[in-house]
């Protein structure tokens, strides 16, 4: 069975809250002092942007309100080579995290380069569910998502419907997402491929670690956007 080369890999950084520093706000696309693009991916044409989105800098804990944005990093890779990287933001705890990475990629430069999409898990932010079956639908190439554990399922739906706003349309995403299998040490959900050509791809990708490489260097990556350098292992 062969597996897919081109893969773009999206992992979530670290949840940060604004500081003191943070920088102002900035619309959509426009360029920082510093020269560093704003993290806001372009409107994807299934889920418009939102107008004028916060785009500050971020440092320091979030507390237990906060609900800030967090950073979405995603790399390009055509085998063992970084072909490119792309950074946009989801709400922490949100409901924006499809139409967030459906933006992210497929209004890249790299969207005719994407053969298949490697997610950090279906959560990113917290409890911002990707809907599975939708950004498959809306991207139009295969959806692999990868844990390195089997997920407590009791434990996210107590949490969903017990503590989340929303919790309900959250957990019906999960299901929604269909089952977590075994694939490659690792555990995986799916759509559009099947299970040897995930488990093809994750051979193809899994190089240092447990984790594809496109994963393992978007997590870094993220970390660094967020915090100004990268954190703990990958």
């Amino acid at each position: 069975m062969k597996g897919f080369a081109n893969v773009v890999g999206v992992d979530d950084g670290p949840f940060l809250s604004r500081g003191l520093n943070a920088a102002p706000e900035r619309s959509a696309g426009q360029r920082a002092s510093n020269g560093v693009d704003s993290l806001e991916a372009p409107p994807h044409p299934r889920f418009p942007a939102r107008t004028n989105p916060p785009t500050s800098s971020a440092q320091g804990p979030f507390t237990a309100d906060h609900r800030g944005d967090v950073v979405l990093c995603g790399t390009v890779y055509a085998r063992e080579r970084l072909d490119g990287v792309l950074f946009g933001r989801c709400r922490r705890d949100g409901r924006n995290a499809t139409g967030a990475i459906a933006r992210l990629v497929g209004e890249s430069r790299f969207a005719d380069h994407a053969q298949c999409v490697l997610l950090a898990g279906l959560t990113f932010g917290g409890f911002n569910v990707v809907d599975l079956p939708v950004l498959h639908a809306a991207l139009g190439i295969p959806i692999l998502v990868v844990m390195r554990r089997r997920p407590r399922f009791a434990a996210i739906q107590a949490a969903l419907l017990g503590h989340v706003r929303g919790g309900e349309a959250k957990w019906a995403r999960i299901e929604r997402a269909g089952p977590v299998e075994p694939c490659a040490g690792l555990f995986v959900q799916r759509a559009g491929l099947s299970a040897g050509q995930a488990e093809a791809t994750l051979g193809l990708h899994i190089r240092y670690g447990h984790l594809p490489e496109c994963l393992r260097v978007a997590h870094l990556l993220a970390a660094a956007r967020t915090r100004g350098h990268s954190h703990g292992a990958a």
